[in-house]
């Protein structure tokens, strides 16, 4: 936190990052951290941030592009007849992937 206001103080812009911490129960957690300030020749006067849990929102990006990176190469070797896994480990067909994917979508809305 200390080297964001920093940066705010150093280069007089708005500043956004995303860190990964550890809360009071030892959860490792992504944060979002926004900072801006008021300046007054060249002098900061005020600070405003906004810190905002995104840990949610990052594990779905993350599972929604292995997910779609998982799609892409099954299509792209269905016509070798290539199987694949499920999350499960289980081998499934080309066919039975492409329902699981359609059906993870249909869940996820």
């Amino acid at each position: 936190m200390t080297q964001n206001i920093h940066f705010l103080e150093k280069y007089k812009s708005n500043f956004t990052g995303v860190y990964d911490i550890c809360d009071t129960s030892g959860q490792e957690r992504k944060v979002e951290i926004f900072m801006t300030g008021d300046f007054d020749n060249d002098v900061i006067i005020k600070r405003y941030g906004i810190i905002q849990d995104v840990t949610k929102q990052h594990h779905q990006n993350v599972e929604s592009e292995f997910l779609k990176q998982r799609i892409a190469l099954a299509l792209n070797t269905s016509s070798t007849g290539t199987i694949g896994k499920d999350n499960n480990g289980v081998v499934v067909s080309m066919r039975e992937l492409k329902y699981l994917y359609l059906l993870n979508t249909i869940q996820k809305g």
